[in-house]
């Protein structure tokens, strides 16, 4: 019965074994993860980290305009993939390549991304066993969609706020990617998540201090990379996106704005985001110890490009 109850409904416990196990063995099969010359172009790769519902989607509009192509979320694609790969990393070309699109359409959302499932099965089946790895199935599925809509630009990345709470998965899958951190004040976020999700208070108070954890702790371990808040970004939205640039080594290339394509902006969630929203709306009296990161952050951007 404790058997049945474990693969029906793991523990917290279990799972989080699991992903020790599994972040562990990924560590030993990294031949199998990328080449070197798939390492050298992950620095061309960004993650936008957030607790959601802090602005990572308008962001992701401004760094689009700016010549980085980012999809639709795809929400727990990558961390699920990582967990089948780190088991079974051994099984024949064929299959990675059919499990990984299977697992791919269980997860990111096929209305926003519409991949050509057949041209990417191609592409990834006609690749020298040098070069079959698990990086080039995540890539070969984004850059159908990136080549599709924002052309051969080198930059891509990532807006899904979930992947926030798999930085560690990230930092092994994807050792050269840049980050950029976008955060917001706890009630906004609580209130927001909420609302737009239906999610208890608990909940959504335990996933924004485990995203602001992780974002931490990153910061920690890399010792820099660009955290804005919603707040400053909003204000200037010009300053923030030259300070981001320059802090991932990024060149800018513009686009022009009736070239922009989200595909996930007719959302609930997402229907504010072709609009500009400049209203400032924090208070750094506010008397919440949820929010000494954030305030710390805040005048710290103030003091970098702000001011």
């Amino acid at each position: 019965m404790l058997i049945l109850q474990i693969l029906t409904k793991p523990s917290y416990l279990f799972i989080k074994i699991r992903n020790q196990v599994a972040l562990l063995l990924l560590k030993l099969i990294k031949n199998r993860l990328y080449n070197n010359k798939q390492l050298e172009d992950q620095k061309n790769l960004i993650f936008v980290l957030s607790p959601g519902r802090s602005g990572s989607t308008i962001l992701r509009k401004e760094l689009i305009k700016n010549g980085i192509g980012i999809p639709p979320e795809s929400y727990g694609f990558i961390p699920k993939f990582a967990l089948w790969y780190a088991w079974n990393w051994y099984a024949s070309w064929e299959t990675i390549i059919e499990v990984c699109l299977r697992i791919f359409k269980r997860n990111a959302p096929l209305k926003h991304w519409q991949i050509d499932e057949a041209d990417i099965s191609r592409k990834l089946e006609s690749l020298p066993k040098s070069e079959q790895t698990f990086y080039a199935c995540v890539y070969t599925i984004y850059h159908d969609f990136i080549h599709r809509h924002y052309g051969n630009t080198p930059y891509w990345g990532d807006k899904t706020p979930y992947l926030t709470l798999f930085v560690r998965f990230l930092r092994v899958l994807f050792p050269n990617a840049k980050y950029v951190a976008i955060i917001r004040p706890s009630d906004k976020v609580i209130k927001s998540r909420m609302a737009n999700f239906n999610e208890s208070s608990k909940k959504a108070t335990n996933r924004y201090c485990w995203a602001i954890k992780e974002i931490k702790k990153l910061k920690r371990i890399t010792g820099y990379y660009p955290i804005i808040t919603l707040e400053n970004f909003t204000r200037n939205r010009t300053k923030a996106i030259e300070y981001i640039f320059n802090a991932i080594a990024f060149k800018r290339r513009p686009i022009k704005e009736k070239n922009i394509f989200l595909g996930d902006e007719y959302l609930p969630h997402h229907q504010n985001v072709m609009k500009n929203i400049y209203q400032h709306s924090y208070n750094l009296n506010i008397n919440n110890d949820l929010d000494e990161f954030y305030r710390k952050v805040y005048l710290e951007e103030h003091k970098n490009y702000i001011d």
